[in-house]
């Protein structure tokens, strides 16, 4: 039985890889849940869907975005980032040499591959290859000197939050389903 579900996954994974690698040239993102956002292929300052891009502190995040791809996109909100454990079965896994994790779409055949591209803790990038940090747009409700990221490794996805000023994350930029382009 454990043998047959790894195989099953091996295959699933595969045609997902593949799926990315086809749209790689896609610039109107990927909409991996009905009435979710659109997603961009890469992260911000990256050129390839492994691609690590830059890391950034909160407060340079929305400018970065602005910079790099305009109007309608932005940053994700925690709900949108949350929403990815709860609309894709992720995994794991290796694209072209770069650990990350592969979020599958539950209800289509779309997916996103967030790459490890490590975190900023003061003036060190660390966990290249072991986790990824990607920043929401949302600061916490109860202190807006923090705010919230989710954190990809290999083992449980969690939602944290860290100083606006003392750390650095990824961005993964979305846009609004009705400002398709």
């Amino acid at each position: 039985m454990l043998k047959s579900t790894c195989k099953q996954l091996g295959a699933i994974i595969a045609v997902s890889l593949a799926a990315l690698a086809a749209r790689a040239e896609t610039t109107g993102g990927v909409q991996l849940w009905e009435g979710g956002p659109y997603w961009t292929e890469c992260n911000i300052g990256a050129t390839t869907t492994e691609g690590y891009g830059d890391i950034f502190r909160f407060d340079a995040a929305s400018n970065a975005v602005q910079e790099a791809l305009g109007a309608p996109w932005r940053g994700p909100t925690d709900a949108e980032l949350l929403a990815l454990k709860d609309n894709c079965d992720s995994v794991w896994t290796n694209l072209n040499g770069v650990d990350g994790r592969l979020f599958m779409s539950k209800s289509n055949d779309k997916s996103i591959f967030l790459p490890a591209a490590g975190c900023l803790h003061g003036d060190r990038r660390d966990d290249i290859g072991v986790r990824g940090c990607y920043w929401s747009c949302v600061a916490v409700d109860y202190d807006t000197n923090y705010v919230y990221y989710l954190s990809v490794p290999s083992g449980t996805i969690t939602r944290n939050y860290t100083g606006r000023e003392s750390a650095g994350a990824s961005i993964r930029a979305v846009r609004d389903m009705e400002k398709a382009v």
